[in-house]
């Protein structure tokens, strides 16, 4: 099997990356049934980059790593890829993060978006319920987006590869994009055991992102990156002179189909996402998912809904791979947040 050496500025989880015209979707999940989950929004910024739920008819709520100084709101969507008569586009007035967000452990990763203009309900466009209080654990519920199809699990690993060397920024918020040349296609990095969070007190340089139009510099020091979308590769540039190579390997990603999909997923016990994540969780994430893997949330599924008995209780996040034995989805708990939503509305 052919590797392929990761230059690391920055050391954090496996994540999955976006190929030129691809959307992701959620792994082992189901087409959704056309528009049943009417409060499923996407946020586009000339592409979709995130998921995110209508709360009422003027308001979304995300996950504050998905933020954008500007941000177009898609409300009605099902295929992602076609407009549809049921779609209903507004730009952003207002983006507020919640003011306790860190961006480097992922904690209070909630964002909430103001629309333009209110929108009218329909049988595509409905609001979401806030909880009423927090879902126990063994509670089942619904998670949605258009996120990656694939697991990073090591069934993957029988694929062919093709060595090539990739400079990367690497982190496991469930949101990424980076650039790497020759490979034209969309890559998994699957390190030998996956890694934790990066230390803050790591050093950390800037890194140059092409595609076909535009040039973007992200500064990885300022916390996780979170970029998603269709973009045509170039080349990606890790600007430190005191990087070292680390032995990975490229797996090919697979077919990423346009329609909504859907999940259904129980939350586990605050124990169990301890148990997964060490010194990682707080008290306002909670774990949704399969400890047996196989079944999960990915990239491209930020910010999206976990709708639990008609109401929101969680946020996609972060994770660990995607749909990895012992690592389930991690998501914002959005009971301990009704309050701060409620107050925020009401000062705009």
């Amino acid at each position: 099997m052919h590797s392929l050496f990761l230059l690391l500025s920055c050391l954090g989880a496996a994540v999955a990356f976006p190929g030129a015209a691809d959307d992701d979707k959620i792994v082992g999940g189901y087409n959704c049934p056309e528009h049943s989950v009417p409060y499923q929004v996407s946020l586009n910024a000339g592409y979709h980059f995130c998921g995110g739920s209508l709360i009422n008819n003027q308001w979304v709520v995300s996950a504050a790593h998905c933020y954008k100084s500007r941000i177009q709101v898609r409300l009605g969507e099902y295929n992602i890829d076609v407009q549809e008569d049921s779609e209903v586009v507004r730009s952003s007035s207002v983006i507020i993060r919640h003011p306790n967000y860190s961006s480097r452990t992922l904690n209070n990763d909630i964002m909430l978006i103001k629309l333009a203009s209110a929108v009218d309900y329909s049988a595509d466009v409905q609001p979401i319920a806030l909880p009423t209080s927090c879902a126990q654990a063994g509670t089942e519920c619904l998670i949605s987006g258009w996120g990656n199809t694939l697991s990073s699990g090591s069934e993957y690993l029988r694929t062919p590869h093709v060595a090539f060397t990739l400079l990367l920024l690497y982190h496991h918020a469930r949101e990424t994009h980076v650039q790497f040349t020759p490979s034209l296609q969309p890559f998994l990095v699957v390190p030998a055991s996956p890694p934790r969070c990066p230390d803050s007190t790591l050093p950390c340089q800037c890194v140059s992102i092409y595609n076909a139009l535009h040039c973007f510099t992200l500064p990885c020091s300022a916390g996780w990156v979170s970029h998603m979308g269709r973009w045509s590769f170039c080349s990606l540039t890790v600007l430190s002179p005191k990087t070292k190579p680390k032995t990975v390997t490229a797996l090919p990603a697979a077919n990423y189909p346009e329609l909504l999909q859907c999940l259904k997923a129980p939350i586990l016990s605050n124990q169990e996402c301890q148990d997964a994540y060490p010194g990682e969780i707080t008290s306002n994430m909670i774990c949704i998912g399969f400890l047996e893997g196989g079944k999960d949330s990915c990239q491209g599924d930020s910010g999206g809904p976990v709708v639990c008995n008609g109401e929101l209780q969680g946020i996609v996040s972060w994770g660990i791979g995607c749909a990895l034995k012992g690592y389930p989805g991690v998501y914002t708990k959005v009971c301990n947040y009704v309050d701060w939503i409620q107050e925020t509305i009401a000062a705009y």
